[in-house]
């Protein structure tokens, strides 16, 4: 969905939470989350919110930010004013050998 779409709709989005980039484990490393930098691009309020409630629910997780200029998908819902941020697993896109891979995608 294009975040204009919803826009021009005149749809109440409350935020858009982009979750990429999921379910690769660096063998050997702790269970991590990544949290795009908001200084960068998305939503400070989001991004801490999203922070606070892995400490609660997962305090296993090691939560850290990464400094992503943009480009994913919840860039655009951003640019259009929507609260919005993204997720993943901070080691998980950089390691993952079949990141952005065809292989194994639905067609």
């Amino acid at each position: 969905m294009l975040s204009n779409e919803p826009r021009a709709q005149g749809a109440n989005i409350t935020l858009m939470i982009a979750a990429d980039m999921l379910a690769y484990r660096v063998p050997g490393v702790p269970l991590q989350l990544g949290l795009s930098d908001p200084s960068f691009i998305g939503t400070v309020e989001l991004t801490h919110i999203l922070s606070n409630v892995s400490a609660i629910y997962s305090p296993e997780l090691i939560v850290g930010y990464f400094p992503y200029p943009g480009g994913s998908d919840h860039q655009s819902f951003h640019e259009h004013g929507y609260p919005a941020t993204q997720l993943y697993e901070l080691g998980g896109y950089t390691a993952d050998p079949m990141s952005h891979s065809s292989v194994g995608e639905m067609s």
